[in-house]
């Protein structure tokens, strides 16, 4: 298909580097089945540049300071390259999981009459606003503010929608931020994301961008033919093959995160105890045979003319 892709990754710097690189490594493990460009958008809170292994890859790295989460990040990546007729984003969390994951979406992309791809709807907000303001009444989340006064969530995301400007619609469906696909076109027409400063604006956001698609009368679609049939995310788990998938709770991500954590220190451990137990060896040795190691690269059992004692 005529055009060019660009893959705009989003990364905070607080988080691991090896989500990045395990999403960097199925890049390269599952065949695209088109040309992109990918750019790393890193949301920073040190002026340390990033290190990671890119598997290959040639990414651009971009720097800015940590404002809207992932997508104040994608929003500044697309601004970087207006070049482009497609853009798919990525959360570092997000790996491929089958081929032809960039053309699925340059397919998908070609009916003029869809505006906004992902791989998952949140449909339990597919209800009127009101309904949704009487179901999550009694789950409240930090950082949910109207004027300083803490507010139901679904005023917040509407007041919020209010200030961005735009049109909240009927019902709260939307398609989750865990990646999104869009035409430059579309992106230059709805004037890219709006950018969350707490962690409701955030939310709001995410709502924000399928309502501005759906304003320009375009329509939202999954990349695949269900749910995360080529791109996954760390957080979403599927119980059993053809499964639902559901959000890991955040007890389970914690410990999932102690564990890995756990393992990379049994891993230092054990080289520590290779190292001491080999310098232990060392010092053990007889002068002479270390001499003799050094010239000869062996450990062979041989006494050398010298004495032991002379240094």
């Amino acid at each position: 298909m005529e055009g060019k892709n660009l893959v705009v990754v989003s990364f905070y710097d607080r988080r691991p580097i090896s989500n990045l690189e395990q999403l960097l490594q199925s890049m390269c493990e599952f065949d695209a089945g088109a040309e992109y460009s990918l750019v790393i958008v890193v949301n920073r809170t040190t002026d340390e540049a990033l290190k990671f292994d890119a598997a290959g890859l040639q990414p651009e790295v971009h720097y800015r300071h940590n404002i809207g989460m992932n997508i104040g990040a994608w929003d500044y990546g697309w601004r970087l390259r207006k070049d482009f007729d497609r853009v798919l984003f990525l959360q570092d969390d997000c790996y491929m999981v089958a081929n032809n994951w960039l053309a699925a979406v340059e397919s998908k992309l070609a009916d003029s009459q869809l505006g906004l791809l992902g791989e998952t709807f949140n449909n339990g907000w597919n209800l009127n606003w009101d309904a949704l303001r009487i179901r999550l009444q009694n789950t409240p989340l930090p950082e949910h503010l109207i004027d300083g006064e803490v507010a139901n969530r679904i005023d917040v995301y509407l007041h919020c929608l209010q200030n961005y400007g735009i049109d909240p619609g009927q019902s709260g469906l939307h398609l989750r931020s865990l990646c999104f696909a869009a035409r430059m076109e579309t992106l230059c027409a709805i004037d890219g994301f709006p950018i969350g400063h707490n962690y409701g604006e955030c939310i709001a956001a995410e709502i924000g961008i399928s309502k501005k698609v759906e304003a320009l009368g375009l329509r939202l679609a999954l990349i695949g033919d269900e749910e995360f049939a080529f791109i996954r995310h760390l957080e979403w788990n599927q119980d059993y093959p053809g499964g639902r998938f559901t959000k890991l709770p955040v007890v389970a991500k914690q410990i999932g995160r102690l564990k890995k954590e756990n393992q990379q220190l049994r891993d230092k451990l054990q080289l520590q105890k290779r190292a001491i137990h080999d310098l232990q060896e060392k010092l053990a040795m007889p002068r002479w045979r270390q001499i003799a190691q050094r010239f000869t690269g062996n450990s062979a059992d041989k006494r050398p003319l010298i004495d032991e004692g002379v240094g």
